[in-house]
């Protein structure tokens, strides 16, 4: 009977693929390391190997597949279709980027991958490298993006339809993350204060369900000092818009569990929301806390 997983990672740097599995309640566990040598190289000690089809020299030890003289884009789809043979079917296929990676833009030939974290040298990401993975990898349901932006989304980007999504750094895409986006999770660091000024909008939107109607959970932390969060407070609350936490309306703590890739784990918590203000959804009754201080807005929606 195959294993049953929760997910298959993958790490490609260049000419290596590292494989991992995830179990439903394990951390990651390694299960197998792909070396391409684009070069026929020294055969000494190889064997011959053949996986789904795909006839190759190879030397293999312990966990490592060193392979010699063939397409790295065969057997990387060879490769990565057996490994996705040897378990249940599972819903999650995970591929980190590294640097050397997005620098030749020779991606790896995965099929069906559903998330993708993007690292680059000095931790800046070009915008036209993003809209080239989502390109070779549609249908995405996460994406981390792990450096600063450097230039802006395009306005028909998919990724602001994107399930999940972190950024290391958004910047000058802060504002129109925040505006465009519609889908569960997302956080972004070093958002210019441009992008915290639409805080209102945002909840207004939500309260008449006009947009954001499948949001879960907002974090967005400014790259400097933002003085707005007092007057927010103080006009919701005016307004009787927004009220003070109930312990007979919702609970105190909320899971915080965001499963996003390339997200670090340390700053997966459960939230005390006792200090959070909370609104209501017209159209559905739903509920949602809200909170900021001078660098960031959290918002969190209740089940």
């Amino acid at each position: 009977m195959k294993l049953r997983i929760s997910a298959i990672c993958y790490a490609a740097d260049e000419n290596e693929l590292k494989v991992s599995i995830r179990n439903i309640l394990k951390d990651d566990e390694s299960i197998g390391f792909l070396k391409i040598n684009p070069l026929i190289g020294d055969k000494k000690l190889t064997s011959k190997l053949n996986i789904g089809g795909t006839k190759f020299d190879c030397r293999w030890y312990n966990y490592i597949i060193e392979s010699f003289g063939v397409e790295a884009s065969e057997i990387q789809l060879a490769f990565s279709n057996h490994i996705s043979s040897l378990f249940q079917p599972c819903s999650d296929i995970e591929l980190k980027l590294s640097p050397a990676i997005l620098a030749s833009k020779r991606f790896p030939n995965i099929e069906n991958v559903t998330d993708t974290s993007i690292s680059a040298k000095r931790h800046v990401v070009e915008a036209s490298t993003i809209k080239e993975v989502i390109e070779r990898y549609p249908n995405q349901k996460g994406i981390a993006i792990m450096g600063d932006v450097n230039g802006l989304l395009e306005e028909s980007s998919s990724i602001f339809h994107t399930e999940n999504i972190y950024f290391h750094g958004a910047l000058d895409n802060g504002p129109m993350l925040v505006e465009k986006f519609t889908g569960r999770v997302a956080i972004m660091n070093k958002v210019f204060v441009d992008g915290l000024l639409a805080i209102p909008n945002i909840l207004e939107a939500w309260i008449s369900g006009e947009k954001y109607q499948n949001l879960e959970v907002l974090l967005v932390y400014a790259s400097d000092i933002c003085f707005i969060y007092d007057r927010i407070q103080e006009d919701f609350l005016n307004r009787g818009i927004a009220k003070h936490w109930s312990p007979s309306e919702r609970p105190k703590i909320f899971p915080l569990f965001p499963r996003i890739i390339g997200y670090d784990k340390k700053r997966v918590r459960p939230e005390d929301c006792s200090a959070y203000l909370d609104i209501q959804r017209k159209t559905d009754g739903k509920r949602a806390s809200f909170a900021a201080d001078l660098f960031a807005f959290h918002f969190l929606v209740w089940n």
